[in-house]
């Protein structure tokens, strides 16, 4: 994926994975030329992203993510699980914790209400990418 504006090129690279405690951890690297030095950091889903100056630099990226695996698993290590949007998790939103609701008899599918994150239909499929939709909707 490239993007590119006036005065800065970006594009982002897949240099496959690595393994943190038996686990493997995908590792994405974005070329960024306004950036002044390498950059590591872990998402919330756990995958690690390398900012680098230029594409020359994308071996010394991942030669630094491969030495700091130490600081990458006590990093990992610290984050909290990520919350599954399935009908009976409560999750916080706006500073509630809200209980998502499965409502079968319900048109519209997402609403936010005061304890609540009511989510129509009756398939379960389609929980976790309505909830999402609404969130986004409500930060924006």
């Amino acid at each position: 994926m490239t993007r590119a504006s006036s005065n800065r090129v970006t594009n982002t690279i897949d240099a496959g994975s690595i393994d943190l405690d038996g686990r493997p951890h995908p590792v994405t690297i974005r070329i960024d030329r306004r950036a002044k030095r390498l950059i590591m950091r872990i998402d919330n889903c756990g995958c690690i992203r390398l900012t680098c100056p230029h594409e020359k630099d994308v071996d010394a990226a991942l030669a630094m993510a491969k030495s700091r695996r130490d600081w990458l698993g006590s990093r990992l290590a610290e984050m909290a699980p990520p919350t599954p949007f399935v009908p009976g998790e409560i999750i916080p939103v706006l500073g509630r914790d809200r209980l998502i609701v499965l409502d079968p008899a319900q048109r519209s599918p997402a609403i936010l209400e005061p304890g609540a994150i009511r989510i129509g239909g009756g398939n379960t499929e389609f929980v976790a990418g309505r909830v999402t939709r609404l969130l986004r909707r409500e930060v924006q």
